[in-house]
């Protein structure tokens, strides 16, 4: 019994070493961002009917401005269904600036919307980035299909 109590407490003072030898990832704390975007030129790439809803994958060129200023390439798949609802998913591709970091970043984004009016609204999430924007994450949302406004969260972290 006395040789069990002499081991564990030796195992204490490995322990106390041990997590004080685990790396601390620390996360900065979020910045808001907010701006505006543009589509400036798409291309429809497919485009079929079936039961009266229509489905469109197009590659869309957008211009940011605000807090992320630059260009993006999204390729987007569009469902607009035959009440004139829209939902659509995309993945683009943006050479940005922030806060004076300028990178490559890669976003998805979820937007539903109406046909009819132009209006929709959907969220983003920052997937990946290179350059100065390789730790780059964040997510937000957006107002408006072709153009419109975004607002959301970023932060920086490995």
């Amino acid at each position: 019994m006395k040789a069990f109590k002499a081991r564990s407490l030796l195992l204490i003072p490995l322990l106390l070493l041990t997590l004080l030898l685990v790396p601390t990832v620390y996360a900065s704390p979020p910045s808001p961002v907010s701006g505006t975007f543009t589509e400036t030129s798409s291309t429809t790439t497919d485009f079929k009917e079936a039961g009266g809803n229509t489905f469109i994958t197009e590659t869309g060129i957008f211009e940011l401005g605000g807090d992320v200023s630059g260009s993006c390439v999204q390729d987007v798949r569009i469902l607009t269904h035959g009440s004139g609802q829209i939902t659509a998913q995309g993945v683009a591709t943006c050479d940005v600036t922030i806060d004076g970091k300028s990178g490559t970043m890669v976003l998805r984004t979820v937007v539903t919307g109406d046909a009819a009016t132009g209006t929709g609204e959907g969220h983003f999430t920052i997937v990946s980035g290179t350059g100065d924007l390789e730790n780059l994450h964040g997510q937000g949302n957006i107002q408006g299909l072709a153009s419109g406004t975004y607002e959301g969260q970023i932060h920086f972290d490995p």
